[in-house]
Order: structure tokens, then C-alpha cells, then sequence
């Protein structure tokens, strides 16, 4: 059975198991990165802490991405894109999973770990992108990161991670934030961008 089981309350008739399995793969996949996608990211970290081994979640945006596709077009702003997942998925590692959460922002999910950890982590993801090489001048991200210790359900943990982000990008960008000065005391006052809609 499948870690995070995505179903359809409607079978095709004329299709095969096989070509079932593809149908839904391909529901639970991004077509421009081929990672998984929005729905299969929340999938995971919701089976994840209903199974109480809950993930820590990390948050990626792709700095000045706008800039990339106004200046070089979306074909270029397309591959630093894919170059980005490319990256992200060879720094997780086999501890970590890479989902595209939707525009330049991509969601890494970890097992849970010390704040220290998580941290040299994202540091490790945002030095990777740095160094990659692309058409476009040097592109780097933003990244915060939220430990399931700190949070009682999947919405908070994304909340706190979202707010880590947007403290990073305020900061100056190119950084990872995963500290606790912007823990859930300090959630409000911080604009709140995390959509749970699959």
C-alpha cells in the first residue's frame, strides 16, 4: 500500500490496473518538475502525524523568480525551475522528499529532527541552489523550516514554516530561517500565505 494512498471515487471502465496506476500517478505528480505535486505533498505530511511520526517541513521560494521570467522568458524561468527540483531532490537525499508546492515555492519534508539539524539541512538545500549552474545569473532561495515538535497539527507546521519564509525573504533572501523568532507566539502580525487545499 502506498505511503500516502490517493483514491478515485470513479473507476474508468475501459482502463486496465496498469493504466490506472498511471491515471493516478499522474494526478499526484507535477508535470513541469515531475516531482510530486501540491496534493501528494499534504498527503504525506497529513498520513505522516496521523501515523505519529510526523515530518518537519520546509519551505523553498525561488528569490526575484518574477525578475527571471520577465527578463528571460518563462522557457528559461521553465528549466531554472526543473534545475531548482534537480537540486533540492539530490540535497534532500534519501532522508528527504521534494514536492513542488505550487509557482517557485517547493516543499521539503524531513524526518523530524533537532533544530540544529533541520537547520544544517536547509542550509545544506540553499547552498546547493546556489551552486548550481543555469542560463540565467546566480539563483539562490529562501527557506524556512518548522519542526513537527512545534506544532500540534499539519496546518501549523506549515503555518510556522511559512512564517520562517517570509522572514528570510524580509531578512534580505538567500538564508534559511528555522530558529525560534518566529514561533508560534510570534505567528501573528506575519502575513499568512499556506493554502491546505489539495
Amino acid at each position: 500500500m502506498p505511503a500516502f494512498p490517493l483514491e478515485f471515487t470513479t473507476r474508468i471502465p475501459w482502463a486496465s490496473a496498469a493504466e490506472m496506476a498511471v491515471v493516478q500517478r499522474l494526478a499526484i505528480t507535477d508535470p513541469l518538475t515531475g516531482l510530486d505535486n501540491r496534493r501528494a505533498a499534504l498527503e504525506r505530511l497529513t498520513s505522516a502525524f496521523n501515523h505519529r511520526s510526523p515530518l518537519s517541513a520546509v519551505l523553498v521560494d525561488v528569490d526575484h523568480f518574477k525578475d527571471v521570467n520577465d527578463i528571460y522568458g518563462h522557457d528559461v524561468g521553465d528549466e531554472v525551475l526543473r534545475s531548482v527540483a534537480r537540486a533540492l531532490r539530490l540535497a534532500a537525499g534519501r532522508g528527504g522528499h521534494v514536492a513542488r508546492w505550487g509557482g517557485e515555492e517547493f516543499l521539503v519534508t524531513l524526518i523530524a529532527g533537532t533544530q540544529d539539524q533541520i537547520g544544517d539541512v536547509a542550509e545544506h538545500l540553499r547552498a546547493a541552489v546556489s551552486q548550481m549552474a543555469t542560463e540565467v545569473p546566480q539563483v539562490t532561495v529562501s527557506i524556512g523550516a518548522a519542526r513537527p515538535e512545534e506544532a500540534t497539527t499539519v496546518r501549523e507546521v506549515l503555518k510556522l514554516a511559512d512564517a520562517r519564509l517570509y522572514q528570510a525573504k524580509a531578512g534580505g533572501r538567500d538564508r534559511v530561517e528555522s530558529g525560534t523568532t518566529a514561533g508560534p507566539d510570534h505567528l501573528r502580525g506575519h502575513p499568512q500565505r499556506v493554502d491546505l487545499s489539495a
